[in-house]
């Protein structure tokens, strides 16, 4: 029996202090997360019922910032802007990178590190200098792709500018920017589904289709699901694309998007207060878009 007590003592010494190294080894990722993730959210959560101009003292204002936002015509567009950039640029960008990931993991491609590395170069590139190179793209006067329309007799088009294209010119070059980073995470995701069940699939006589259809997009669910929520996020965050495209010009209700909004609110206004009231709709907008990506892959699954 005293043997017994001794076993149990030693065991539970043992996993307290592998719990104690456990502790220790989480505890730099917690304290970042705490420090830079949760109290910033908490702050900007109270800040938004305080009209604060980070001058003066902050006055209370309960949910009016709030209420101001359904009467700022600017946001409400931004807003719109920002939805319609998201739910566009985002599954495109998914989209591409599947498609390119379903040739290029064909056994009879050759060079698959290649075609992944040159994809990808864009990922790698700062947002500002990919943001540089389309805007002189772009140009209205010495643009490259204005001098193909007229190459090819078609007239000039203001792409930053006009209401009609200033969106889509951002959403070509953000699917451009993210296009290589889903293709690699779909080119892991292809690589971990078992050979042995396209093999069993060819004995049975399922056609390419039918091994897509049945085997290849059900098991790339889990890899659907999470190049698409961070794509959805990414879109809801884009700042320095527009910055660079309109930043000179100054925001319209055609080319802003919405925390380029809040970033224009908050340290060119000074009105931190309502920018934080922004910044909270922005990131109800994103938990609700993300939990029901969630839910639709998971009704997908059962």
């Amino acid at each position: 029996m005293a043997a017994a007590v001794r076993g149990l003592w030693r065991w539970l010494g043992l996993h307290r202090s592998e719990a104690r190294a456990g502790y220790l080894f989480v505890a730099p990722g917690t304290l970042f997360i705490l420090v830079f993730v949760f109290v910033p959210m908490v702050a900007g959560l109270v800040l938004s019922l305080f009209h604060w101009d980070m001058l003066t003292s902050p006055i209370f204002m309960g949910l009016r910032n709030f209420r101001m936002l359904l009467d700022d015509p600017l946001f409400l567009a931004a807003l719109r802007n920002t939805f319609y950039f998201a739910c566009v640029s985002a599954p495109i960008a998914v989209g591409f990178g599947l498609v390119l990931a379903i040739v290029i993991n064909e056994p009879w491609i050759r060079g698959k590190t290649a075609f992944s590395t040159i994809y990808f170069i864009p990922v790698v590139m700062s947002m500002v200098a990919a943001a540089l190179i389309w805007r002189w793209i772009y140009d209205s006067q010495f643009g490259l792709l204005n001098a193909l329309f007229k190459l090819m007799g078609l007239p000039p088009q203001m792409w930053l500018v006009d209401p009609q294209w200033a969106v889509p010119a951002m959403m070509v070059v953000s699917i451009w920017k993210t296009v290589g980073y889903n293709l690699v995470i779909y080119l892991a995701g292809l690589q971990g589904i078992p050979g042995t069940l396209y093999e069993a699939a060819k004995i049975d006589g399922a056609s390419r289709t039918r091994q897509l259809l049945h085997i290849t997009l059900p098991l790339l669910r889990p890899t659907t699901l999470f190049v698409t929520v961070m794509a959805m996020i990414q879109s809801f965050q884009t700042l320095d694309l527009v910055y660079v495209f309109v930043g000179e010009r100054g925001p319209d209700q055609n080319s802003i998007l919405a925390v380029y909004d809040i970033y224009l609110t908050a340290f060119r206004s000074y009105r931190m207060g309502y920018a934080s009231a922004q910044a909270v709709v922005m990131f109800f907008s994103i938990m609700v878009f993300t939990s029901l990506l969630v839910k639709l892959f998971s009704e997908q699954t059962e």
